[in-house]
């Protein structure tokens, strides 16, 4: 296995379809993928429903409005999420990975987080830019780990 900043790697530059301009916070597709593969295979013995959103940014493409999105993002949410690439340069993910044991406390925690997400969202987006980027959510316990490199590459 790869050093830890390898799976995290804070403080790293993005320089991929001009976007280093300084540290983007998320983590690499490789590693993001990892991540989400463990916590599906940890999610079985720990009884856990760790969530993933998934939002496609694919339609700015590597633009700063994408740097923006990604900065809102991170700032958005817990220190314990996990941000990364989904889908390098057209999927980012957030995984949430302690929010409880049961799902309909889960469900509720996902309501709340898509709430505030898209209110922090809409301070840079347009409403039409809203409508254009497709959120989705997903429990773990539905995609198993032997699928979700394949379903970024379809979403």
């Amino acid at each position: 296995m790869q050093t830890r900043t390898r799976l995290f790697p804070q403080g790293e530059r993005y320089d991929r379809g001009g976007l280093d301009k300084g540290p983007l916070p998320l983590c690499h597709e490789e590693a993001f993928q990892e991540v989400i593969r463990r916590e599906a295979i940890r999610r079985t013995r720990s009884g856990t429903f760790p969530l993933l959103l998934l939002f496609d940014v694919a339609a700015w493409g590597s633009t700063e409005m994408t740097r923006k999105i990604a900065s809102v993002l991170s700032s958005s949410t817990r220190e314990i999420d996990v941000k990364g690439w989904y889908a390098d340069g057209a999927i980012m993910g957030i995984l949430f990975t302690e929010l409880g044991r049961m799902q309909n406390a889960v469900d509720a925690a996902r309501e709340a987080i898509l709430a505030r997400l898209r209110r922090n969202l809409s301070d840079i987006l347009t409403n039409e830019d809203m409508r254009r980027m497709k959120v989705t959510s997903h429990l773990l316990p539905g995609m198993p780990a032997n699928q979700i490199a394949q379903r970024g590459r379809s979403t």
